[in-house]
C-alpha cells in the first residue's frame, strides 16, 4: 500500500503515506520509548513499546491496544494478520494467532531459563516462531505449546526478511547467514 512508518525513542513515530511525495509526518505519542513495529493487513501496523505498550497505527490516528505489564517490549513481528509474536526483556515471550485477541505464553525449553539475553522474533507459517538472541536461537511451536533449540547462535542483533516469510537473513556476531 506504499505507507511507510518509523518508530523511536521519545514516542517518535514517522509516517509518510506515499514515499514518492518526499516528506514523513512526525507524530508524537508522548515521553514513551517505542521499540518495535510489524506490519497489519490493510497498510496498519503494531506498535511495542517500553511499559507494556501496544498500539494499532492507521496513518496518523493511533490506538493504545493493550498495556500488557511485562518487562520492557523488544520486538514484535507478524506473518500475516493472524499470527504475530512479541518479545520483552528476561525472556516474556507472547504468541498469537488470531491477530491479537489472545496471547500465549511462550516458555523455555525444558525447565531452565535461557542463559543468554534474546532481543529479536520472527514469526513464521504453520504456527512457529524464531526467537534470537545469545546462546541457541530457539524454536517455538504454536501448535504443540513447545520450545527446543533451532541451531546455535552467538548473539544475533538484525533478522530480516528473505524472498519470503519463512525465509529469514540475520546478523551473528558481524556476520550475515
Amino acid at each position: 500500500n506504499g505507507r511507510i512508518y518509523a518508530v523511536g525513542a521519545n514516542g517518535v513515530i514517522l509516517y509518510t503515506p506515499n514515499p514518492s511525495i518526499g516528506y514523513f509526518n512526525v507524530l508524537n505519542q508522548g515521553d514513551i520509548r517505542l521499540n518495535g513495529i510489524a506490519q497489519k493487513s490493510g497498510g496498519n501496523v503494531l506498535i511495542v513499546g517500553e511499559n507494556g505498550r501496544i498500539q494499532e497505527q492507521s496513518g496518523a490516528t493511533s490506538h493504545v491496544k493493550k498495556e500488557v505489564f511485562t518487562p520492557p517490549l523488544t520486538d514484535v513481528h507478524f506473518n500475516n494478520a493472524a499470527e504475530g509474536t512479541f518479545m520483552a526483556d528476561k525472556f516474556v515471550i507472547r504468541s498469537t494467532s488470531d491477530g491479537g485477541t489472545v496471547w500465549n505464553v511462550v516458555r523455555p525449553q525444558g525447565t531452565q531459563n535461557p542463559a543468554g539475553v534474546y532481543k529479536k522474533v520472527w514469526t513464521l507459517s504453520g504456527g512457529k516462531s524464531l526467537l534470537f538472541g545469545e546462546g541457541n536461537t530457539f524454536v517455538y511451536n504454536r501448535n504443540t505449546g513447545t520450545t527446543s533449540v533451532a541451531f546455535p547462535s552467538a548473539s544475533i542483533k538484525i533478522v530480516a526478511k528473505g524472498t519470503d516469510n519463512n525465509t529469514v537473513y540475520v546478523i551473528d556476531n558481524n556476520i550475515v547467514r
